[in-house]
């Protein structure tokens, strides 16, 4: 306004608008029920927005914890939904006290006439009542979205939202019991009580400050009680009170896979039952038929995990992963070889519980053990593993117990370690935090829980960066980090998807010698990855998947002699002439006939590959020092190898293009 000013008289200084602040003091001018009104809904929806925004607060850590798969973590550890999210109530609502603590000294300190003061008493327990619904709310909330904005901002339009229609529906008189609807919205009852709490307390202001033969009526019938139910606030602390019960409920239902049971079972039914592959090779077939006969049995001998026809479709035309199965025994490291998009990562995410399996089944089988015992091959266990009798023999010896991933979820999830692909972390802790905490919900006992971080720590060579926060880590040691939590529990087996992506050879070289050393200490583990390098590495036995199938099964030596494509021959050359060059080519062709093409040549180096997988390794040699003889000063080495485990899988994979081509 003053620039207006300046710009219609630029000589003038004159005009000036000058404003100051002073504070609301409740006097005789304000003896209307206009201004009453007027103050009283100001009051009400200033507070009911920044109650909105103190809220919206509490979604951060647990929607960040979601996303990022830290629950899940905590979760697999032992920790039970109910104890996670009851911890989590109890200390934000801790904070949240505080929080109403220093709100409500800003109002009584900023309040000259007292009126905050004189009911400061019923404002707190609207307020704590407030914070008891709206915790649960906002928990509810940090499930519908990826982002903690989307959430947030979900939380503040709803709830304003529903506050408002609120209001609307209670301005007419037909619709006016309505608003009880809306005020399982913990914003709306809260609004409703603030408002009458501060409408209440202008009221007694007026009566005592204000004269008049209209006002001293209204007063008079105050004092006679005929219209205190325009104060009363019963309804609106009951609501308080029990509007976290629906909330809490719904957590509890989402949480135990109610809605995702549901929802899986109307989407199979849309979908269609998935077609079983028509021809499986003969040892992925004999490997189902064993998993199948192995749950019919009650033998001493039993592979700790089962995976038996896992299969996941999401539309009817879409189907990731098809009939997997295998066994996993104590001790053995098993992998899942496949390119990107080849249904190990879908495959792990059924193994790990995130998804649903349209069809088939895992199982964790865990050898009772004996009164007394609390490990079996150096694996936790807990009293769900044990059912012993008083001769201190188990109920039934031989049979193990086996926790389904369809009927024992939280069972299952109990006896599994996991490292997920990324994430898995929270940002703000430090290493050796991290590590602790996981010790602890994983049972250690709490004069060891130093020691066991520690150990982990050295053997992963984190030492220089324990204490930092892992929002500073390399992705080396962020994948260091999350092997040991999948680790530090000594699970019954153990998920690591693709644990070395993106990490240097020396941090590759550690993680694979720890992995070792859990294997002998006779911990299971499963391992998705397509470094061939790594399953070389690590694997005691592999499938190879294309499309969501498998297409073999068995330990590497064995896939290499079934499955081989042939020899790779390299050649070096020393100082040779384009003419000798000439000669050596064809004689290799006379040796090994049209199986044998090349494939690539540099200077000083020929590469061959020969295509029969029949040839012997005593004719191959033969005939490789034949020709060095023959071209002694143009050979100076030949190497001689059969198929690499990615030649296999190459050859697999244009396989089934070519069929999909046809």
């Amino acid at each position: 306004s003053n620039t207006i000013i300046n710009r219609e008289y630029p000589n003038s200084q004159k005009y000036r608008i000058i404003s100051h602040n002073d504070p609301y003091l409740f006097s005789s001018d304000s003896c209307s029920s206009a201004s009453d009104m007027a103050f009283s809904m100001a009051f009400t929806i200033l507070l009911v927005m920044e109650m909105t925004f103190i809220g919206s607060f509490f979604i951060i850590l647990v929607h960040t914890e979601r996303v990022t798969i830290f629950k899940d973590l905590q979760l697999y550890s032992g920790l039970r939904y109910y104890c996670y999210w009851l911890f989590n109530f109890f200390v934000d609502f801790f904070i949240y006290c505080l929080i109403i603590v220093l709100l409500m000294a800003i109002m009584v300190i900023f309040d000259p006439s007292a009126m905050i003061r004189n009911s400061a008493g019923r404002f707190i327990v609207v307020l704590l009542l407030f914070g008891l619904s709206t915790l649960w709310c906002v928990y509810l909330c940090s499930f519908f979205f990826r982002t903690y904005n989307s959430s947030t901002l979900f939380y503040t339009v709803v709830s304003m939202g529903l506050c408002l229609a609120g209001v609307i529906i209670y301005s007419f008189d037909a619709y006016k019991h309505w608003k009880y609807v809306f005020f399982f919205n913990p914003l709306n009852p809260l609004a409703g009580a603030v408002f009458k709490i501060i409408s209440e307390s202008r009221f007694n202001h007026m009566c005592e400050i204000c004269t008049g033969p209209s006002i001293a009526m209204m007063c008079k019938a105050k004092r006679e009680m005929e219209n205190v139910e325009d104060f009363d606030t019963t309804y609106e602390l009951i609501y308080l009170g029990v509007d976290w019960i629906p909330y809490l409920g719904l957590i509890c239902l989402i949480e135990a896979g109610f809605f995702s049971y549901i929802w899986h079972y109307i989407k199979s039914i849309y979908i269609g039952h998935i077609k079983e592959p028509q021809s499986l090779d003969k040892d992925v077939q004999d490997e189902k038929n064993k998993v199948q006969s192995q749950q019919n049995e009650t033998g001493k001998e039993h592979q700790l995990s089962i995976v038996n026809g896992l299969a996941k479709k999401y539309t009817r035309n879409v189907t990731a992963v098809k009939d997997v199965s295998f066994g996993v025994s104590p001790g053995e490291c098993f992998g899942l070889l496949g390119t990107n998009g080849a249904g190990k990562s879908t495959t792990f995410q059924m193994l790990t519980t995130f998804i649903r399996p349209t069809q088939g089944d895992a199982a964790i089988n865990i050898k009772r053990p004996t009164k007394g015992d609390t490990t079996v091959n150096n694996q936790r266990l807990t009293q769900d593993d044990a059912i012993v009798n008083t001769d201190g023999r188990s109920a039934q010896d031989d049979v193990p117990v086996t926790y389904s991933l369809k009927r024992h979820r939280n069972q299952y999830k109990d006896r599994i370690g996991y490292c997920p692909q990324s994430g898995g972390l929270m940002a703000d802790l430090t290493g050796r935090e991290t590590l602790r905490m996981f010790a602890a919900l994983n049972g250690e006992a709490p004069s060891e829980v130093d020691d066991i971080v520690k150990k982990w720590i050295n053997l992963l060579g984190l030492n220089q960066y324990a204490d930092r926060p892992t929002s500073t880590y390399s992705g080396g040691n962020l994948r260091k980090l999350s092997t040991a939590i999948a680790l530090i529990g000594n699970s019954s087996i153990v998920f690591l998807d693709e644990p070395t992506t993106g990490v240097d050879p020396v941090a590759r070289r550690k993680i694979w010698h720890v992995l070792r050393m859990s294997l002998k200490n006779k911990q299971t583990i499963i391992i998705a990855s397509h470094s061939m390098d790594e399953c070389e590495a690590l694997c005691d036995r592999l499938t190879i998947m294309v499309r969501g199938a498998m297409q073999c099964i068995g330990n590497i030596q064995y896939l290499k002699k079934t499955h081989s494509k042939g020899f790779t021959i390299l050649i070096k050359l020393g100082v040779i002439n384009t003419e000798t060059l000439t000669k050596l080519k064809q004689k290799m062709e006379s040796l090994f006939s049209h199986l044998c093409t090349l494939r690539d040549e540099h200077k000083g180096l020929l590469h061959y590959h020969l295509e029969d997988p029949n040839c012997r390794w005593s004719m191959l040699f033969r005939n490789m020092a034949e020709l060095k003889d023959e071209f002694s000063d143009g050979v100076e080495d030949y190497v001689l190898t059969d198929s690499s485990l990615e030649q296999i899988f190459l050859a697999f994979a244009s396989e089934y293009n070519a069929i999909e081509k046809k």
